[in-house]
Order: C-alpha cells, then structure tokens, then sequence
C-alpha cells in the first residue's frame, strides 16, 4: 500500500501482476489486505497509468470555464 484516496480507500500495488488497485471496505491483517473481491478494483496496469488516472481525476475537479 502506498497510498489513500481520502475517503477510507487505499491504493496498492499488486506484487504478482504489477497492477495498482483501489482497496475499499477490508482490514489488513499483517501484510495482507482480507477483501471480497468487489472490494478491489484494477486504476491502472502500472505506475504510469495510475499517475494517468490522477491528472483524470484531478481534472475532474476543476471546473471548466464556459
């Protein structure tokens, strides 16, 4: 886990697949995070595309002038 989305969620870096997902709605227990798998969802395939994923999200919040 690197990281959170504010909200409760934590984003993380899948160690076989090298996939970044989101976690939502689970505990970690040691360096295991226990969730049902609607509890995780693939951002990105890689590093690259979650800083991708950012800039979106980020400029999904800057209202745009009309």
């Amino acid at each position: 886990m690197f990281g959170s989305d504010g909200g409760g969620a934590l984003f993380a870096a899948d160690r076989q697949t090298g996939e970044i997902v989101r976690l939502e709605g689970g505990s970690l227990v040691g360096d295991v995070y226990e969730a049902e798998e609607s509890g995780v969802k693939v951002v990105a395939r890689d590093f690259e595309g979650f800083m991708q994923f950012l800039y979106g999200e980020l400029l999904r919040q800057i209202p745009s002038e009309r």
